[in-house]
């Protein structure tokens, strides 16, 4: 009985230590991995967000190293509890996981039965099938932001080509947080436009943003643009993608605007993402800084549709088939425990790089005697209890860096959400996300009264 406790006790040391040394290793490699990211891709510009790595590893090095000197039997309960820890995360990263992807539709679901409007709930892969067999050819709405992480195959292929836009002439579905799925016919460039607005002689309105620009959530048309479009009867061009950060609506005035000089071009700035998220990701991409270092340059995207186009349903069909994969990198990394967390909506920094980006882009725009306009639009998040509005992304800050490059700035929580009892009525149902149609249409309002044409 002795020796089998014996060579039980001395098994479970062996796996005990080997569990300390692979943690140890694998705190080395993350160290050197922070680092690599923090000094080599991002050229030391993110220290801000790198030193919590650098000090999480460097602390879990210490205390991996500590435990291999003392002794056995503590090592051995130090790491009973660590894995039960571990356990503990990930079941609880698992149900937020689940939690978190039927929460806002059940949300939804019991607003719209509240307020008496039918909502379609089916889901994205349904309405896909339900339309090829309506003899559809339907694609889901591309985000170019999504191809600087596509991975090894299709960074490769980035130093060829970066597409802008999304899959021309094609029936795109996005997503629904109205009760309706917003389904458009992309135009000849993969934008949310008409096709014929590409036909204009000459254009009025030329808007460059991300989702809340695009019009997610709404039918074509209430977006900003189709809102302009539909005030003013003028040539109106909307660039607007989901996932655009501004080296990328920088990108599209070089590929898209120039060869126009449109009159007016509306810098449509959304402070939920556009320096938090968007603006880190874009910096590591070369092609991308191109376009900020050089203000002439250009892939001539106008000319290369057909590329994109196939290269895009390339990409498409790869994602569709590694959805699951996303899913588990996602629990892996315990996405939403950090979320919850490491989020801080004040922790905002605004990159000195921004304001080399405004400045190119009001120039380029002043160069063919157009006008850019710098539009804030402000987060849901904004209007709940006990935000100082100054600090609140930095907004007060923001602006002021705007004012000083003498770029017209239309402040949309000055202009129109601050004077209503709740701001919240602007977003469908009352709910976290974007825009309404109605909230739409008031911004466009304000936009055609404050900007001359």
């Amino acid at each position: 009985m002795n020796a089998k406790l014996n060579r039980f006790d001395l098994l479970r040391d062996r796996v005990t230590n080997s569990f300390i040394w692979l943690n140890l290793i694998v705190s080395i490699l993350l160290l050197g991995y922070s680092f690599y990211r923090s000094e080599v891709v991002f050229n030391g510009e993110h220290h801000d967000k790198y030193i919590k790595h650098y000090g999480v590893f460097l602390s879990l090095i210490f205390l991996w190293s500590f435990l291999l000197r003392k002794k056995q039997v503590y090592q051995f309960v130090f790491v009973k509890y660590y894995i039960v820890l571990g356990v503990a995360l990930y079941a609880a990263e698992i149900f937020l996981t689940y939690s978190f992807s039927n929460r806002d539709v059940n949300a939804r679901l019991e607003a719209a039965q509240a307020a008496g409007v039918i909502f379609d709930e089916r889901g994205g892969r349904e309405v896909y099938e339900d339309l090829m067999e309506k003899g559809f050819d339907p694609v889901p709405n591309i985000q170019p932001a999504n191809l600087i992480v596509a991975g090894e195959t299709f960074a490769e292929r980035l130093n060829k080509i970066l597409p802008l836009g999304g899959v021309s002439h094609r029936t795109t579905i996005s997503s629904n947080e109205s009760g309706q799925r917003m389904i458009f016919q992309s135009d000849r460039y993969g934008f949310n436009n008409p096709d014929k607005a590409w036909g204009a002689e000459e254009i009025d309105w030329l808007l460059t943003g991300d989702s809340m620009t695009q019009g997610i959530a709404v039918q074509p048309g209430e977006d900003i643009g189709g809102q302009i479009r539909s005030l003013t009867s003028q040539s109106v061009i909307n660039l607007g993608m989901s996932g655009n950060g501004p080296l990328i609506e920088l990108a599209v005035i070089n590929e898209y605007a120039t060869s126009r000089k449109p009159h007016n071009v509306l810098w449509l700035y959304f402070e939920g993402n556009d320096l938090v998220g968007d603006f880190r990701k874009e910096k590591s991409t070369g092609i991308l800084m191109q376009y900020l270092n050089n203000p002439s340059f250009t892939q001539k995207l106008e000319d290369r549709q057909d590329e994109i186009d196939s290269f895009l349903l390339s990409f498409i069909r790869d994602e569709m088939a590694s959805k699951t994969k996303k899913l588990l990198r996602d629990v892996f990394f315990l996405s939403n425990i950090r979320q919850i967390l490491l989020h801080n909506h004040n922790q905002l920094t605004i990159d000195p790089l921004f304001g080399k980006v405004l400045k190119e882009a009001n120039d380029r725009c002043a160069s063919w005697g157009g006008k850019m306009h710098f539009i804030y639009l402000p987060q849901f998040e904004r209007y709940l209890p006990s935000v100082n509005h100054d600090e609140f992304r930095k907004r007060k800050e923001l602006i002021e860096l705007v004012n000083e490059l003498n770029i017209p700035v239309v402040d949309l929580h000055q202009e129109l959400f601050v004077h209503l009892p709740d701001p919240k009525v602007l977003f469908p149902f009352g709910l976290k996300g974007h825009y309404s149609a109605e909230g739409y249409s008031k911004v466009a309002r304000i936009l055609t009264d404050c900007i001359s044409h």
